[in-house]
């Protein structure tokens, strides 16, 4: 017959569960355009607050950091070091920062802090 589909019962479960993969992913993928959207918001609050010196440049890499752009975490912890931030050295053990702890920019800065690697 024509313009009909028949499903076994085996079809009919993957096809349901299949759907409620894709809900998942809409609402996971929802969810994270919010939390991007609020990160930037959260960024913009925080460059204010820098220029006016309410906030730190490691505040600001932070975020950046958790969004995955670590040119930009690094670009915000050389404003720190140029700062002259007595709280940049807190980055060594910071768990925030483990995801920078390999790369070579990382203990670049640090020796130019005068701190062990």
């Amino acid at each position: 017959m024509q313009g009909r589909f028949y499903w076994n019962k085996r079809e009919e479960k993957d096809f349901r569960k299949a759907l409620e993969f894709y809900d998942q992913a809409i609402a996971l993928d929802r969810h994270y355009v919010l939390a991007y959207a609020e990160a930037l918001a959260i960024l913009k609050e925080l460059q204010g607050k820098y220029e006016k010196r309410e906030a730190l440049a490691q505040d600001l890499a932070v975020i950046y950091v958790g969004l995955g752009e670590k040119d930009q975490a690094f670009a915000w912890l050389e404003k720190g070091f140029q700062d002259r931030s007595g709280q940049l050295g807190r980055t060594r053990w910071e768990p925030a920062f483990e995801s920078l702890r390999s790369d070579q920019r990382f203990s670049a800065l640090l020796q130019r802090m005068g701190l062990k690697t």
